[in-house]
């Protein structure tokens, strides 16, 4: 069997190549070229492959690890997205909650959120504690959404109603009025996204989805399409935030899981010990204690000034629970604080 894998950051792509029928292991590493392109991955995989005497075609296997959400999530370029949430749930994502560096601090702020207020709709329905309708989403009610969303010209759409995680009808129902409107938009449902307790985190997930899927789902056309051109008929896997691995359509479906798949693929393909990771972007610090598959302990973007603003969201781990990030800004920049991420090892999402 042969197997690679390509690690993408904004300045180098690297890549693994192993036959494990043979023991062989070649590494290489390319420029990235432009952002969001996977020229680099194409240029690789041709230069990794002639130096190992095979074709690409006869690849069986091959990872893939990018950072195109990660960027476009630090950076602000995200896609123009709208978010659809119970009436009177519209300052949600502006509201957030106490999660923040500092607690008690007088002059703190927030960062906007991404996706505002002015693109976010009210749906007058709602639900109880248990799930049980309260007020019914009406057919009239879900065509005024559907035009108002469609009123904003999205991108994307990400939905996420009171008490949905109990019950997804509310939801379900708004997503196919919104699409007979915008056949061609990906929207996410927190329901599929993230379905657990408290609004902001539950909220946050398919906004912060919304925001960088359009931009990863374009990635992924582009590189089964350079992938193809190359002949490479291997099944294509994505490195996930926990460590995991996603199919393309996987990740398509809930984007959220791919915002740290560069950083992740470089901390699980590591021997235990402390790894620093300066990339044009971020800076990614990990330690990786002996015995673990891969433990991130931290992840940090290093920023020259002290102060610091909370953004949260929520990302399913190796085993099943979900952790929270928490988020600095530094004017238009964001970091991870405080990020653990646990792997139990590959699964397929």
């Amino acid at each position: 069997m042969k197997y690679l894998a390509a690690d993408v950051g904004g300045t180098f792509t690297d890549l693994v190549l192993v036959d494990s029928g043979t023991g062989r292991l070649l590494v290489d590493k390319v420029s990235s070229q432009a952002t969001g392109s996977a020229g680099g991955v194409e240029d690789g995989i041709g230069r990794i492959c002639q130096a190992a005497g095979i074709a690409p075609g006869e690849i069986d296997l091959f990872v893939h690890g990018f950072t195109v959400g990660t960027n476009a999530f630090l950076t602000r370029r995200g896609a123009k997205a709208a978010l659809v949430v119970s009436e009177g749930m519209r300052d949600v994502l502006v509201i957030g909650d106490q999660m923040r560096p500092e607690l008690y601090a007088l002059t703190g702020t927030k960062p906007p959120p991404v996706i505002p207020r002015a693109r976010t709709i009210e749906a007058k329905e709602r639900l109880d504690a248990f799930g049980a309708v309260v007020t019914a989403l009406t057919e009239k009610e879900a065509a005024r959404v559907a035009d108002a969303v469609a009123a904003l010209a999205p991108e994307s759409v990400a939905i996420s109603l009171g008490f949905s995680y109990l019950n997804a009808d509310h939801e379900l129902a708004l997503e196919r009025a919104i699409r007979a409107k915008l056949p061609d938009v990906p929207i996410y449902l927190s329901t599929r996204v993230n379905p657990q307790i408290e609004e902001y985190p539950r909220g946050n997930t398919p906004a912060v989805a919304a925001y960088v899927g359009p931009i990863i789902g374009r990635y992924v056309d582009l590189l089964e399409k350079r992938l193809d051109g190359l002949g490479v008929a291997a099944p294509l896997r994505l490195m996930r935030s926990d460590g995991g691995i996603a199919t393309p359509r996987a990740a398509r479906d809930n984007p959220a899981h791919m915002l740290l798949s560069g950083p992740a693929a470089g901390v699980v393909g590591v021997v235990p010990g402390d790894v620093l990771d300066v990339i044009r972007i971020e800076t990614d610090v990990a330690k990786l204690p002996v015995g673990h598959r891969a433990v991130s302990q931290k992840m940090r973007r290093l920023v020259r000034h002290g102060a610091r603003r909370g953004w949260r969201t929520a990302l399913r781990i190796g085993d099943g629970r979900r952790s929270a990030v928490t988020w600095q800004l530094q004017t238009r920049r964001l970091a991870a604080r405080s990020l653990s991420i646990a792997a139990t090892g590959p699964r397929i999402g």
